[in-house]
């Protein structure tokens, strides 16, 4: 499952890893390229929203299968240079990343031993830093070496590898269950049964409207950390690109422990209920560092980040599987990774606007780093609801 979400999130990410030989070899401008990368997330969003029934209806592993295959050939399009058919393709590829979190975290509740689910899900939800360490470090390389159309079909052909990998596990899929149609997977019921879990159970509320709020902040630090290094801190490229690297690192740390604790605590909330005061703390160092320039500070700042801003994913998830109500484990995902795609989506959106409005990175981080404290309260009521 670890392999799955990173291949997925790799043709997710292949756009802007591989941007600037994109612009180049095309002649597409930044703007556009940013667009592509909002069609692509856009694209799972919507699948994650909608596709409940469809998950059910093919089997968990049968969806993974097709999200793969989905990813590689709208990754493939991009290797056609026309805006058109590269917009499809990124959302090809989108829909084919939307049933990693529902579907991959089903298949992992069925196989986790008791008391390991924490540190199990927080393994597979290191495949996002993953994901991004190994395609920064090898696409752009291949991209430079081969051109932009080695680096795509590389990418295609990690999926087709986990396509191979996935064979073998047939035998454990159970079989769909009995009297379902795709025209009663899209029924209206199906399509809103994420939102209706959302409003109904207040404990999955709470872990939508905290991962919205963490995603906000999560997707500032991976979308603009090398910007803020290189342009507000003055740091190199290569200076920020190891800064970059080392808070990715941190990020995967810091979700094993986090989900360690969380085994050892039999539960999440109070951990998660830490990475949101973490999360607000190690932001706001980033924004002193910024104001204050350069220094072993920024360094604090980007581990800390690593591990709270960015490490909370894997206990988020198994939170969701843990606290899902009977029967309502496809729809509980679901609504959590809507809430957590909401943060990731607009978070880029807003400070692109604040940035453009002339607003100083200290303001921003500043607003920013407070927004998952206004999550703080109903995360502890319902800590203190599940203790009790």
């Amino acid at each position: 499952m670890l392999g799955c979400h990173a291949t997925s999130t790799l043709f997710l990410r292949l756009v802007p890893t591989i941007a600037p030989d994109m612009v180049h070899a095309y002649g597409w401008s930044q703007s556009f390229i940013g667009w592509l990368a909002t069609a692509a997330n856009a694209g799972s969003l919507v699948l994650v929203a909608v596709g409940t029934g469809v998950f059910r209806l093919m089997g968990s592993l049968r969806s993974i299968r097709w999200g793969l295959a989905a990813g590689g050939f709208g990754t493939l399009l991009l290797l056609v240079p026309l805006p058109a058919v590269a917009l499809v393709g990124c959302i090809v590829a989108g829909l084919g990343h939307a049933p990693t979190n529902p579907a991959g975290n089903d298949v992992l509740q069925r196989h986790v031993p008791r008391g390991k689910q924490g540190l199990i899900f927080s393994i597979k939800q290191s495949s996002i830093p993953i994901a991004g360490i190994v395609g920064g470090l090898m696409l752009p390389r291949i991209a430079e070496i081969g051109g932009v159309q080695a680096a795509i079909v590389v990418a295609a052909l990690f999926g087709a590898l986990m396509l191979l990998v996935l064979r073998p596990l047939d035998r454990h899929e159970p079989a769909p269950e009995a009297g379902r149609s795709l025209g009663r997977a899209f029924s209206l019921e199906n399509i809103t049964a994420p939102m209706r879990v959302v409003l109904v159970s207040t404990q999955i509320r709470s872990l939508a409207i905290s991962g919205l709020l963490l995603g906000f902040v999560q997707t500032t630090w991976f979308v603009y950390m090398t910007s803020i290094l290189a342009f507000a801190l003055g740091y190199s490229a290569t200076e920020a690109g190891g800064l970059f690297a080392l808070m990715q690192a941190a990020s995967i740390a810091g979700r094993l422990m986090l989900g360690w604790g969380a085994d050892r605590m039999h539960g999440g909330l109070g951990l998660i209920a830490a990475s949101i005061v973490g999360s607000v703390l190690s932001t706001l160092a980033l924004a002193l560092a910024v104001a204050s320039g350069p220094g072993w500070w920024v360094v604090v700042a980007c581990l800390a980040g690593g591990a709270f801003a960015a490490g909370w994913n894997g206990i988020q998830m198994a939170e969701a599987v843990r606290l899902a109500p009977e029967g309502k484990l496809y729809e509980s995902v679901s609504g959590v990774t809507l809430g957590i795609g909401g943060g990731v989506v607009s978070g880029p959106l807003i400070v692109s606007v604040l940035l453009g409005l002339g607003v100083n990175w200290v303001a921003i981080l500043t607003g920013i780093a407070l927004l998952p404290l206004l999550s703080l309260p109903s995360v502890l009521r319902e800590l203190r609801r599940d203790r009790a």
